[in-house]
């Protein structure tokens, strides 16, 4: 009968090194056990930025038309729906999904083909600009 042996093989890092990568991934994320709190430079986004707060109210500051932080909604800058911008330090600015413009839809539906539900009418499906050109004659 064959004896079959078998190994196996560890490669383990040195000790000061492995106490070095786990003091760094726990100043990146660690969660709390008991209260399950995230904390670490990696907690939050930096894209976010940080808040500004009105010091004697503690309520969040919004961006000024000039630029400056005002506590007022009324005095601040707006976006494009009319609502005021908060104010933040760092960051990058939250995205605002914009819809299409009527042209912009019109030029959509030319492309897919659309037929409008109230008139019935079908709007042809745009072949490209070599439609347009007079066919050779044969």
């Amino acid at each position: 009968m064959a004896e079959e042996i078998i190994q196996k093989q560890m490669t383990l890092l040195p000790e000061y090194q492995e106490e070095f990568l786990k003091n760094l991934l726990a100043n990146i994320y660690q969660v709390d056990e008991e209260t399950g709190t995230i904390t670490g430079i990696a907690a939050q986004s930096p894209l976010y930025g940080t808040p500004v707060l009105d010091p004697a109210t503690g309520e969040q500051m919004y961006v000024g038309a000039d630029g400056s932080f005002v506590s007022d909604p009324a005095l601040a800058a707006t976006d494009q729906y009319g609502e005021p911008i908060f104010a933040t330090e760092g960051g990058v600015a939250a995205p605002d999904v914009i819809g299409f413009t009527d042209a912009q839809v019109d030029a959509l539906r030319r492309m897919t083909g659309y037929t409008d539900p109230e008139t019935g009418s079908c709007l042809r499906r745009y072949d490209g600009c070599l439609s347009a050109l007079p066919r050779p004659s044969t």
